[in-house]
């Protein structure tokens, strides 16, 4: 109250611009970012190239707005600024939020559960040279989340709420392009329409709309892209590959390899510096539980549990007095089943942080 929110805004933004200047590329950003947002800005549509470079088999549309960035004089320098824009977003989008209901004294439990987020990401994501792909895709992944919980609110399930139903589709679009493990998502637009006590209207209103349009044409380009690079609609899929129908895509046998490999790395059966024996055995059934636990849980996992759950005991103990929670029993039950569907999925398929870990754990804890 005693802040001007524009002096505020201008304050938060002189400190995140200096980060900018502070933060480094990340580490996978010569080996196949780079090459790719240049291949977009200074080349027609080729294809094959996954067969000449292992950079070039991985899309996602961070290096395609990479590449609007490759700019006269400047040249590439400034890529990594759209790093910063994601923070910038996810921060401004909960900030923004909890400014206008704390005017309003409406505070309630989804203006906790901005706060936390917003702490959480300034917190935990505040290192640009982490971000890769993975990051800002987390990052969305958490303001999406926090839509759908608004979204299921009782009086929102029974009217269209234009607003916030298209950036939600909006942001769930891009979320997928930015990297395809992303499509788990789906199951947060298939709950808010089986929830809806207005599936004709919902129909008729997306259906027939610019935006439903538009998302549609992202993912169609972006399969496009993947088709002329790999001759998978999605890679590493390996039922979603056709070498026999586009001939300059990758073999089946190394696209299966490939697949094995990412699994293997995500269920710590790999690393820089060492393998596991026998991995194809090592990913079957529960065979690499132990050992992820003793290299990959103890101390990364363990360590980054402890930290949000801090978080949420002090925020528990801020707030406890103040919210109503029997209001939200409904919806935190539904949400706390999707996300733990999604969690266990995440488990077993591909358990590794940086592989939508954070985003998931942080809206697990926090419901």
């Amino acid at each position: 109250k005693k802040v001007s929110i524009p002096k505020l805004n201008y304050f938060i933004l002189l400190f995140l611009i200096i980060g900018i200047f502070i933060a480094k590329t990340n580490d996978d950003f010569p080996y196949y970012h780079l090459p790719n947002a240049l291949q977009f800005s200074q080349n027609k549509l080729e294809l094959g190239l996954g067969n000449l470079n292992h950079g070039f088999k991985h899309h996602s549309s961070i290096f395609y707005l990479y590449s609007l960035f490759n700019l006269p004089l400047i040249k590439f320098y400034i890529f990594n600024v759209l790093n910063f824009f994601f923070l910038l977003f996810g921060v401004y989008y909960f900030l923004g939020n909890l400014i206008e209901k704390i005017k309003l004294d409406e505070f309630n439990l989804d203006e906790v559960l901005k706060l936390f987020f917003l702490i959480v990401i300034v917190s935990i994501f505040n290192r640009i040279a982490a971000y890769g792909t993975d990051i800002t895709g987390q990052i969305l992944a958490i303001v999406l989340f926090s839509i759908f919980f608004e979204l299921i609110k009782k009086e929102n399930l029974i009217k269209f709420n234009h607003e916030k139903i298209f950036v939600f589709i909006s942001l769930f679009t891009y979320l997928i392009t930015i990297k395809t493990y992303f499509i788990i998502y789906s199951l947060l637009p298939i709950s808010i329409f089986y929830l809806s006590n207005i599936k004709k209207l919902m129909i008729k209103e997306i259906f027939f709309s610019k935006v439903l349009l538009f998302s549609s044409l992202s993912i169609l380009i972006m399969i496009i892209i993947n088709i002329s690079s790999t001759g998978c609609l999605i890679y590493p899929i390996k039922s979603l590959c056709f070498p026999e129908t586009f001939f300059w895509g990758l073999k089946i046998e190394t696209v299966q390899y490939l697949s094995n490999w990412y699994e293997i790395w995500s269920k710590a059966g790999a690393g820089p510096d060492f393998r596991v024996q026998g991995p194809e055995q090592y990913i079957l059934g529960l065979n690499w539980l132990n050992n992820w636990i003793d290299r990959y849980f103890f101390n990364k996992v363990s360590d980054f549990l402890l930290s949000i759950s801090l978080c949420m005991i002090i925020f528990s103990f801020l707030f406890w007095k103040n919210i109503e929670f029997k209001k939200y029993q409904k919806r935190s039950l539904i949400s706390l089943v999707i996300i733990f569907s999604l969690l266990l999925f995440w488990f077993f398929n591909f358990p590794s942080l940086r592989y939508g870990g954070y985003s998931l754990s942080i809206i697990f804890v926090s419901i």
